[in-house]
């Protein structure tokens, strides 16, 4: 195996340039900065739910033909579970984005393993949730065509 050039470090055996470690830490910050910004989201989305609990609550004045149908109540539900559905993804880019820099700047690597083990869990849930809501769409559509199929034939 040949030496290591100046400047950079070892990770799996491989010599990781200083431009790869540049690229790294950049990785690093912008998945904390969507993990922010999601934890974020999600307190916005916990917060408008919770205002509009109390605003529905209170239009117990309001003439029957202008509140809010029951289906807004679904609406909630659904944002609060898509909330906390929400939760893992961002809390998995977190702990990346931590073990990555102090993988890096230590040349640690446990804390790099379990960096990219956070990352390929991040994008496993991810995928798993978008076949999830594929299948969801694809009997929605299917359910759709037969109520259309059912119309033209009567």
């Amino acid at each position: 195996m040949e030496d290591k050039l100046p400047g950079q470090i070892e990770i799996f055996n491989l010599a990781i340039s200083e431009q790869v470690k540049n690229l790294m830490l950049s990785l690093a910050k912008w998945a904390r900065y969507l993990a922010i910004m999601g934890f974020i989201f999600m307190g916005v989305t916990a917060l408008s739910i919770s205002f509009t609990n109390l605003l529905h609550e209170q239009d117990v004045h309001v003439p029957a033909g202008y509140r809010v149908g029951y289906w807004f109540g679904y609406f909630l539900g659904a944002s609060a579970l898509l909330s906390a559905i929400y939760f893992y993804p961002n809390y998995a880019l977190l702990r990346y984005s931590k073990r990555i820099r102090e993988a890096i700047s230590t040349s640690d690597q446990g804390q790099f393993e379990s960096g990219i083990a956070y990352l390929r869990n991040s994008f496993r849930y991810m995928c798993i949730l978008f076949l999830v809501c594929l299948v969801m769409l694809s009997v929605a559509i299917a359910i759709n065509l037969a109520d259309v199929y059912r119309l033209f034939r009567s």
